[in-house]
């Protein structure tokens, strides 16, 4: 019995925890060159996600993630990484496929508090069809994030016809002093300027 006892021990102690899901190191990039979702990340909710080859709508390479569907939680979950979501930053590339059309509906960048559901997105940003006219990058905090939270992205699309893209992401520790969202430099002479900008959180 006392062998046995020894041998559950060992197995607990070093089984075990090669079971456990591993969490991803950040920095982290990723930019979709695959047919299939990349290892660690989900969908969840209605609509589809996937890898779409079109060098039309990538930022970089061949793919990107294109989100499709007439629903309102369309999800994507990023992978569990090692530092919690409140103390990262995400860079991320995306576009509507039309510029023009409301039906390529609202994108969502934000987090998840089950990484299961759907309806647990909060979202941090919003980003409609009409603030692009080509793909572009847009940076993200995650300040409220509770503990265990998980990265997350959401389309809201009004057509079945009309899809949203997302390409090479980045995931870094976000820094103490965070980059403005919008930077304006107006009343510009040889000595002087007038600056104004958007805080990424509160400041």
């Amino acid at each position: 019995m006392k062998k046995h006892l020894q041998i559950l021990a060992l197995l607990a102690a070093f089984v075990l925890p090669l079971m456990a899901v591993a969490q991803v190191t950040v920095p982290y990039t990723q930019g979709f060159e695959g047919s299939s979702m990349p290892s660690g990340w989900s969908h969840i909710g209605n609509g589809t996600a996937a890898p779409y080859s079109s060098s039309t709508y990538a930022h970089s390479g061949s793919y990107s993630l294109k989100f499709s569907g007439a629903t309102t939680d369309n999800v994507v979950v990023f992978p569990e990484f090692e530092a919690e979501a409140s103390q990262l930053e995400l860079t991320i590339w995306m576009r509507p496929e039309s510029f023009t059309s409301s039906s390529c509906g609202q994108f969502d960048v934000g987090y998840v508090t089950s990484a299961t559901s759907a309806s647990s997105f909060v979202a941090m940003e919003t980003y409609s069809y009409s603030d692009f006219s080509a793909i572009a990058s847009r940076m993200v905090t995650f300040p409220t994030a509770p503990t265990g939270a998980r990265i997350a992205i959401r389309h809201r699309a009004n057509s079945t016809a009309w899809y949203w893209f997302v390409d090479d992401v980045d995931i870094h520790i976000a820094p103490n002093c965070p980059k403005p969202i919008t930077l304006t430099a107006t009343a510009l002479d040889a000595h002087n300027a007038i600056v104004n900008w958007t805080p990424a959180f509160a400041e």
